[in-house]
């Protein structure tokens, strides 16, 4: 099994071989069709699925075979048309099902990942955001959310999600990665200013090298844009308190000191032109 596949599968709470109760119209069919997946078998799998369906109509065991043929489509064959197809139908005939809200969040991975359709993925997650009561899970589609506003160039909706993870999940993470994503937003936008205090109070909330790496440079850059170059090298001095000898901090500053000489020639010869604005594009 791949990783991507094993991830799934958590994802959907599988576990092949785990049964309903015996007396459960279609469950023999359900636990044939599960034994041949398990082997590999995947063409009478599907076989077997479709007979629940025909056997126990409008049950949770059609539902589960339902699922698990969306799957077999998705993970096995690859066939992304006949999945999502079939976890519509499931959203669709057996909304309040034990495997719809899977159904529904890997319909929406699908529309992230596989077919390039950002804003049905952000409905599907939204409205999985209004029914999920879980912490963690709620992060997670606030995250989806964010991230899928962001492909789809809704700066400040993605904005507004990265915002509602940093308050209801600080010290968290996750959390200082939506710190950095909403500082380069806040930055493309032209709010320096406010990518700065996103990024100073990331700097006193962490520990983890990565992000105060990150973090550091991303505050320098931005400090250089709004011509405070003072400021920008004492960032950059803190920096190298922390990671002595770092190849891009000393190219930073080097290209910081240009970038004020550069400066300072145009306001003598009183040309001063735009300054260079350094990682604010899309990355």
């Amino acid at each position: 099994m791949t990783a991507r596949t094993s991830l799934l599968y958590s994802l959907a709470g599988v576990l092949i071989g785990v049964g309903v109760a015996c007396s459960s119209p279609g469950s023999d069919e359900l636990t044939a069709a599960r034994e041949a997946l398990g082997r590999g078998r995947y063409g009478e799998a599907l076989e077997r699925y479709t007979e629940v369906t025909i056997q126990a109509p409008g049950t949770p065991e059609a539902a589960q075979a339902l699922y698990e043929v969306a799957l077999i489509h998705y993970l096995q064959r690859r066939d992304v048309d006949s999945a999502r197809s079939t976890f519509r139908k499931i959203l669709l005939s057996y909304p309040d099902s034990a495997v719809a809200r899977d159904a529904r969040r890997l319909l929406a991975r699908m529309y992230s990942e596989d077919l390039g359709e950002p804003e049905k993925a952000i409905r599907e997650y939204e409205l999985l955001l209004l029914e999920e009561t879980d912490p963690e899970q709620r992060k997670s589609l606030l995250l989806d959310i964010a991230d899928s506003r962001y492909t789809t160039d809704d700066m400040e909706g993605a904005a507004e999600a990265y915002r509602r993870v940093i308050e209801d999940f600080p010290q968290d993470q996750e959390s200082f990665g939506a710190y950095l994503r909403l500082a380069h937003i806040q930055r493309l936008a032209g709010r320096s200013d406010e990518a700065l205090g996103s990024l100073l109070a990331l700097l006193g909330m962490t520990e983890d090298p990565a992000f105060r790496r990150k973090a550091y440079q991303m505050r320098a850059e931005a400090l250089a844009e709004l011509g405070r170059y003072e400021e920008a090298r004492t960032c950059l001095t803190a920096a190298a308190e922390e990671f002595p000898g770092d190849p891009d901090m000393t190219d930073l500053l080097v290209r910081i000191r240009d970038q004020e000489n550069q400066r300072k020639l145009a306001e003598a010869e009183g040309e001063l032109g735009e300054g260079i604005h350094w990682g604010s594009g899309r990355p």
